[in-house]
């Protein structure tokens, strides 16, 4: 547990424990807050309390078996700031996900930056195995590729190829990705 200044606003950062699960209503109360503000989180109804204590649970017992991490902060018992690193099932249980969800008012203090480090450095010491952290947002690009055939080729189309250079510089292509027009969203 630490006790750290944003913008002169004192604020307690711990992990999420077992002692938690006794005060269920907090946490219910921060989420349902940044469901009421239509904050961009996966939530789009508030939860009744026994949905946020079952989700809380689920959370314990993924970190009692070292497969998340969980970071709170909080001021006169009010939770202002959460954040998780967890890890895929399965195969891809190398790969972390990372959330952050931030209280209205003490975002823009440097809490989140604070944040995400010390989760960080949480995941590194305590998921087995090791996670491979991915950070990704609703704006991230997310490619699908399907099988296709030289059917599929236009002139004007931008591909990639993967093969081998010949002497006169031409390439015979092992493989060729077609991918989609490139836009500028930044306007």
């Amino acid at each position: 547990m630490k006790t750290k200044f944003f913008d002169r606003k004192k604020l307690i950062i711990r992990e999420f424990s077992e002692k938690d699960l006794r005060n269920v209503r907090k946490f219910q109360a921060f989420i349902n807050s940044l469901i009421e503000e239509e904050a961009l989180i996966n939530l789009n109804k508030k939860l009744s309390l026994k949905q946020e204590k079952k989700w809380l649970e689920e959370q314990l017992r993924k970190i009692k078996s070292h497969k998340s991490v969980y970071l709170i902060a909080e001021t006169n018992n009010m939770v202002v700031g959460t954040t998780q690193i967890y890890l895929n099932e399965g195969r891809g249980e190398h790969v972390g996900n990372f959330g952050i969800t931030i209280r209205k008012g003490y975002r823009g203090i440097g809490l989140g930056s604070y944040l995400t480090d010390e989760v960080i450095k949480l995941a590194k010491k305590k998921l087995k195995p090791k996670p491979k952290i991915i950070f990704y947002s609703d704006n991230t690009e997310v490619d699908k590729f399907v099988s296709g055939t030289s059917n599929d080729l236009e002139i004007g189309k931008t591909v990639i190829v993967t093969g081998t250079a010949n002497q006169d510089g031409s390439v015979t292509a092992q493989s060729i990705q077609i991918r989609p027009a490139v836009t500028n969203f930044s306007q």
